[in-house]
Order: C-alpha cells, then structure tokens, then sequence
C-alpha cells in the first residue's frame, strides 16, 4: 500500500510543484509591481511636500502627517497579496478536482 501511494505521490508531484512555483512566481511579480508604484508615489508625495515645507507653507508637524497617512493608506495592499495568493492556490486546487 505505501509503494503504491508512493507512485501516485511521485506522479503528481512535478505537477503540483510547477503550479506552486507559477503562483509563487505570480505572487513576486505582484508584490514587485505594488512595491514600485508605493515607492514612485511616496517619493513624488514627499519631495513635494518637503519643497512646501522649504517654502514655508508647511511644518514638520505637517510634514510627519502626510507621511504616516500614506503609510496607513498603504498597508493594506501587503494583505490583498496574500489574499491572491490563496485565491489563485484554491482555484488550481478546485480546477484540478473537478471533473
């Protein structure tokens, strides 16, 4: 019995192993991309709000503000990532089972 359940383990294994790797890969790339548009847009937010804060027409205080609002408004796509990535794993798991 274990020989046998060794076989079908064996057999399926190259399968689920590429499809794990193609929603890691799918995964990195999604993070990749996230990352580089929260760091292009926090850049741009904070090189213009450090210009009006050499101008004078805003604090520090001001400054440390608009900062951590940027970081709570994107926190949450770190969540959404993990949520494809479950996503994605159960429809391949799904779409494996059905006949």
């Amino acid at each position: 019995m274990k020989r046998m359940r060794r076989r079908v383990t064996t057999k399926r294994s190259p399968v689920i192993e590429r499809a794990a790797v193609r929603v890691q890969v799918s995964l990195n790339m999604l993070n990749l991309g996230q990352a580089a548009i929260i760091a292009i847009g926090l850049t741009v937010i904070m090189l213009m709000a450090a210009s009006s804060m050499a101008a004078g027409k805003m604090t520090i205080g001001s400054f440390v503000l608009i900062n951590t609002y940027l970081m709570q408004l994107y926190q949450p796509l770190n969540f959404l990532g993990m949520v494809y990535m479950t996503i994605k794993q159960a429809w391949w798991t799904w779409s494996r089972c059905s006949p």
